[in-house]
């Protein structure tokens, strides 16, 4: 079932038993997409993966494409000789830097430099002919309405329990603040006084 942003930011305030005009609030916000965002970075899900997205070819003899804008971890990279038939697939490797790359023929290898995708060789590419496609998992969008979906739902508890841990860790730290401010004053007056 579907979970908003609202019910997340709801179960976080109910846990830890603060009303929504609370101050920290802004704070939860940024923490529950934090912790979307930790999530994505550390596991795959089903539901943020994009299957076998064209990548353009415009013009022949290109070497570097494009990444989609959410892409967050590339699979695969797949070139085909033949833009009429399914069949003419097949995946390219992930460059090893050990390893001598011709620079004539059809790709074989690809290398990823922040959002840019390069194919090696790529003397051969045609691009009316030829076609690329990428498989890759995106990015979670940054909740911000409170109407925004959360588009991997089986992660609700696990999400709900790190934002409480981080809040009671907040608090604890914040509890602390007094006794260590008012531990340090003593240390200072006790110091003038010798």
């Amino acid at each position: 079932m579907a979970k908003t942003f609202l019910q997340i930011q709801t179960a976080v305030l109910l846990e830890n038993k603060l009303d929504s005009t609370s101050e920290l609030l802004t704070w939860i916000k940024g923490v529950i997409n934090e912790v979307i965002q930790d999530f994505c970075n550390t596991a795959k899900y089903r539901e943020l993966k994009a299957r076998n997205e064209a990548l353009t070819i415009a013009t022949d003899a290109q070497s570097n494409y494009d990444l989609p804008v959410e892409a967050q971890r590339v699979e695969r990279i797949e070139f085909c000789i033949d833009a009429n038939s399914e069949a003419g697939w097949y995946p390219l490797k992930k460059e090893n830097q050990h390893v001598v790359i011709s620079a004539i023929g059809l790709p074989r290898y690809y290398d990823l430099s922040g959002t840019t995708c390069s194919i090696y060789p790529y003397d051969q590419i045609v691009a009316s002919t030829h076609r690329l496609r990428i498989t890759y998992n995106k990015q979670h969008p940054t909740l911000s309405g409170d109407s925004d979906v959360l588009l991997i739902p089986s992660l609700f508890p696990a999400i709900v329990q790190k934002v409480n841990a981080r809040v009671a860790r907040w608090h604890n730290a914040n509890d602390k603040l007094p006794s260590i401010a008012r531990e340090a004053a003593e240390a200072q007056v006790h110091s003038l006084n010798n």
